[in-house]
């Protein structure tokens, strides 16, 4: 492989994959295209969720522009990489793994990081006696006080990005308990129910749950059927519901989006129609790149040991602002 800046040209001849030089990018055949673009995906995604993390209000913008930057990068951040799981997971459907490797997988990946990290922002907020984000007096306090370290960590207070895992570790289960039925169902009726599960935690499941659990911090339980909709959303596209990577239907898709955003402003069903626009048009695009720069692909490969090790890095940018 050539060093950083040079790209490589992967090229099937005689089943061998040779490099070669293309100044800059890292161009694909068509057996390699696929899992270029869900790279590539998954490094816009893990940009998103920094930059989430990075816009404080106080800092470098006003409560308008704060806004206007959330709209774009943080409506499909995590819901991108439910999907990306559910269309990696619909080419196995076939010989899914049984639940208890997906027991033993979920744990050694997902849950044991997890905690991991968990206890380990726990520690760094207390030694830098730093409240967690919002900095309210609950949040503070869960924090400060051992006994409720297990309320900490599992609503990620000390570090709320780390609620993915655990929720993803749920999604997981079920699609893995669901594998056969799912191989048997047509794609539009995996897309029907990926689609009503994603309007029902928006109108009904999500509101109930936050009146009545209040939990303090993103709570995985709660998550768990607003990841099940991306998931399964992944799946049938795979599957060929929404054609190949969505394309042919994603462009008229996000106009419909648009419109219905425009038109109803604040509701509900209107902020998950803009994101599953948001998320098909990306990925329509991404899916039209017959190219990447390699440092996309770079960073898309590396989306956990990212996604695990950024939060002290954008917790300094934030509270440092630029002169």
């Amino acid at each position: 492989m050539q060093r950083v800046g040079i790209a490589v040209r992967l090229r099937h001849n005689s089943g061998d994959m040779r490099p070669q030089t293309d100044g800059g990018t890292e161009r694909m055949d068509a057996s390699t295209l696929r899992l270029a673009s869900i790279d590539a995906l998954k490094a816009v995604l893990i940009l998103l969720v920094v930059a989430i993390h990075t816009a404080q209000p106080d800092v470098l913008l006003d409560p308008t522009q704060l806004g206007n930057v959330l709209l774009i990068v943080l409506t499909i951040a995590v819901p991108g990489f439910f999907w990306v799981d559910g269309f990696l997971f619909a080419a196995k459907l076939a010989s899914a793994p049984s639940l208890r490797t997906t027991l033993r997988t979920g744990w050694q990946r997902l849950l044991l990081p997890w905690l991991i990290f968990s206890v380990g922002y726990v520690a760094l907020r207390m030694l830098a006696r730093s409240p967690p984000a919002g900095g309210d007096s609950l949040r503070a306090l869960a924090v400060l006080m051992p006994d409720a370290l297990p309320r900490t960590i599992w609503f990620s207070l000390a570090s709320q990005q780390l609620y993915f895992l655990p929720t993803l570790f749920l999604v997981r289960l079920i699609a893995v308990s669901l594998s056969r039925s799912l191989a048997k169902l047509a794609p539009w009726t995996i897309l029907l129910i990926a689609l009503t599960i994603g309007y029902s935690f928006h109108l009904w499941i999500g509101p109930w749950y936050t009146a009545t659990v209040q939990p303090p911090g993103p709570d995985p339980i709660q998550h768990l059927p607003w990841g099940l909709g991306f998931f399964l959303l992944g799946v049938a596209c795979r599957r060929g519901a929404l054609g190949e990577f969505g394309a042919g239907i994603a462009v008229p898709t996000v106009l419909v989006g648009v419109a219905v955003v425009a038109h109803l402003q604040g509701s509900a069903t209107a902020w998950h129609t803009f994101q599953l626009s948001y998320l098909l048009a990306v990925t329509w695009l991404l899916v039209r790149l017959k190219t990447f720069p390699r440092w996309l692909l770079f960073v898309g490969r590396r989306t956990m040991g990212i996604y695990l090790l950024h939060a002290p890095i954008a917790l300094v940018l934030a509270r440092c602002p630029l002169d």
